[in-house]
């Protein structure tokens, strides 16, 4: 990391108590969606995150990533991203990255929103960082998660 980066981390990390909130609200909105009904089309996911990106400018992308059975293990596959200019990251398996695993991971077991530390966001986007919100059937069964990149 650069000075420039570690400056923007430094930023970030001392804004964030201000903007708890705002994330809160944005990654809770969004999980909504799936509160009411577990199978999103790509379409309808495009629709509401569209209505979510236009208004927040530090918000990179938004996404789904499914749970699924590969083997003994779990990966969690990015199923829909927006924007579009993100879909190079449509079928990433995000726990293959130890940073997004460990979030993941907490947010599922405990069952709250979690992030991860300060990152490289893709595409030279430079520092910022990942919340997740898991997403449960009524049954408690873990589907998977929605994301948001924050810069």
């Amino acid at each position: 990391m650069n000075l420039s980066d570690e400056r923007r981390a430094d930023n970030l990390v001392n804004s964030l108590p201000h903007n708890l909130d705002e994330y809160s609200r944005t990654i809770r909105f969004l999980g909504g969606l799936y509160d009411i009904k577990e199978n999103i089309s790509a379409e309808k996911f495009k629709n509401f995150a569209q209505m979510i990106l236009p208004y927040n400018n530090t918000i990179l992308a938004v996404g789904w990533a499914e749970r699924r059975k590969e083997n003994s293990t779990d990966s969690m596959t990015v199923t829909y991203i927006e924007p579009q200019k993100f879909e190079s990251f449509l079928g990433d398996d995000l726990n293959s990255d130890s940073a997004n695993r460990i979030a993941i991971e907490k947010a599922r077991s405990m069952e709250i929103i979690s992030m991860t530390q300060p990152v490289s966001l893709p595409n030279n986007n430079g520092t910022g960082f990942i919340i997740y919100r898991p997403v449960f059937q009524s049954d408690k069964q873990f589907l998977g998660v929605v994301f948001m990149q924050k810069r």
